[in-house]
């Protein structure tokens, strides 16, 4: 299944799920084409093109800080099926750990200001480095992805069709 449909699928999904409305801020990854669909509680706002080092919250904490949960825990449970035979992975848990805090400093270190915070408020915190892993270790198993592509490379004919065709 390709990554966009994936995404439409979930979106779609998430839609039905809430009865309340929401706005959803996406980056503009090629993934993200929500194009022919009919969404009645969310309304979705592309982020500017080519600012995901400047505004994008997600990218500046919020998603680091959710894979390093989601990694420890992962790790916990790898130890515990070596250990137990256990099989259960949850991304949900790794979820709940990121801090309203945490997302509130990353919007606010996007330039999403409210107030007159300092600049030091945006700091984000990640779970605990375990004992058995060196500080480098620990810091490149949680940004083990960190240059990974997550969308399919669009060739030139399909960026100018998607230009064209919006």
């Amino acid at each position: 299944m390709k990554i966009d449909a994936i995404f439409k699928d979930w979106l779609i999904n998430w839609d039905k799920v809430f009865n309340w409305n929401i706005l959803l801020l996406i980056d503009n990854c090629p993934a993200h084409i929500i194009d022919c669909i009919n969404l009645r509680h969310i309304k979705v706002i592309f982020l500017p093109a080519n600012t995901t080092s400047i505004i994008q919250p997600c990218d500046q904490g919020i998603i680091r800080t959710f894979k390093a949960y989601y990694r420890s825990a992962i790790r916990g449970k790898v130890l515990a099926v070596i250990d137990n035979g256990l099989h259960d992975a949850s991304s949900k848990e790794a979820w709940n750990k990121v801090s309203v805090e945490t997302i509130r400093n990353c919007f606010h270190h996007g330039g999403f200001k409210t107030d007159d915070k300092t600049d030091d408020e945006h700091e984000y915190s990640l779970p605990e480095k375990p004992v058995d892993l060196s500080h480098e270790v620990y810091g490149d198993w949680v940004d083990v992805d960190l240059h990974l592509d997550v969308a399919e490379i669009q060739t030139e004919e399909e960026i100018c069709n998607t230009v064209m065709n919006p």
